[in-house]
């Protein structure tokens, strides 16, 4: 059985251990300030020092250090992300050795806002400003879905250009250059007043371009249309084919095909004489056919085509022998050859060797 303790004593425990807890309690409230832990959420990415991309990284970084106070757990907690590769982790040390002071474990800034201007010195694109420039010069509407889009780019363009005036006469006249035409133009074609400052042709070309979007999402979508029952599908016949006999075709070279093959159409018709290749086609020059396809043959055919021309020129001159044959004989001719073209003579059996100078040729004698 324990010894029970009077009122007196009771209220003096009760007492020390009051005094004790007061004791401990004030220390919880300046270690929670010390060290006040940055809110939870998805960690920005790391920075391995590209100059491009350093914007949009402090933007993320200093969204998510919001409520965190103390000046070194700040930088300390940056700098961490600052990693990636050799150059970034050789300025990351000598960056600590120039600010860090080990001494009293601090970080050698007076807030955080010096901190930032020497991370903008050493990272900030030196560039930015002039590529912000060009490019908004080259902006366009057509690589922007819509115009939040595409005033969304315009904007982000001009603080990077440093064009904090969006109302300046220069910018508004760009502005103009670079949305949609048809959008300007109804502006200028309405009977309301044209807009002068930059947030009213934002607006304007915002509903304008909103108007349009319910327009071809209304009128030009797809109608409803009420459905129309289609015709039954066509069903092919059930019944077997009928079997037809195999045709049987001859060629004119004696070979029959059934009817698994047919014979090609080669033996066409000649375009002089009408018969068939492989057909005897007596006094045809068509060297096409079988007969006059070798080489002796072809000679023949062009000695008979010259032939034929020598008899036409030889008659021709009879003629002309017969009425004048003393023009023959007035271009020097010799008697025998005029008796031979006459046709009078007899004692030549082949025509002879005829050489008429040019400048003797008769002029009604074709030459």
């Amino acid at each position: 059985m324990g010894m029970q303790l009077d009122a007196a004593t009771q209220a003096w425990i009760q007492g020390l251990v009051n005094t004790a807890l007061q004791t401990i309690q004030p220390a919880q409230p300046a270690v929670a300030a010390a060290v006040t832990m940055a809110p939870r959420g998805k960690e920005p990415s790391t920075f391995d020092g590209d100059h491009e991309e350093y914007e949009a990284w402090k933007s993320e970084m200093q969204a998510y250090l919001v409520g965190v106070t103390n000046k070194d757990t700040y930088i300390t907690v940056v700098l961490s992300f600052c990693r990636g590769n050799r150059r970034i982790n050789d300025w990351k040390m000598a960056f600590r050795r120039a600010k860090f002071n080990a001494t009293q474990n601090s970080w050698d800034f007076a807030s955080i806002a010096a901190f930032w201007t020497a991370m903008d010195s050493a990272h900030q694109d030196k560039n930015a400003q002039a590529k912000a420039i060009r490019d908004l010069e080259k902006l366009t509407w057509d690589k922007h879905p819509n115009a939040r889009d595409f005033f969304q780019a315009w904007e982000d363009l001009c603080d990077k250009a440093g064009h904090t005036d969006r109302n300046h006469e220069v910018l508004l006249s760009r502005l103009k250059r670079a949305a949609k035409a048809d959008y300007v133009q109804a502006i200028y074609n309405s009977d309301t007043a044209i807009p002068t400052t930059y947030d009213q042709w934002k607006t304007r070309i915002g509903n304008l371009d909103r108007y349009h979007e319910q327009y071809e999402a209304e009128v030009k979508g797809p109608a409803h249309r009420a459905y129309i029952p289609k015709a039954d599908p066509f069903k092919p016949s059930t019944m077997p084919h009928r079997v037809l006999p195999p045709g049987t075709t001859r060629d004119p070279t004696g070979v029959t095909y059934g009817g698994r093959g047919q014979a090609m159409e080669l033996d066409r018709k000649c375009f002089k004489c009408k018969r068939k290749k492989s057909e005897p086609a007596p006094g045809c020059t068509n060297t096409w056919h079988f007969g006059n396809r070798k080489g002796v043959q072809r000679r023949r055919l062009f000695e008979d085509e010259d032939q034929e021309v020598r008899q036409t020129f030889f008659e021709n001159v009879r003629l002309l022998a017969e009425e004048d044959p003393g023009a023959f004989t007035e271009y020097g001719l010799l008697t025998d050859e005029v008796h031979f073209l006459v046709g009078t003579s007899a004692s030549h059996t082949e025509a002879p060797e005829i050489s008429i100078p040019p400048d003797r040729f008769p002029p009604d004698i074709p030459r």
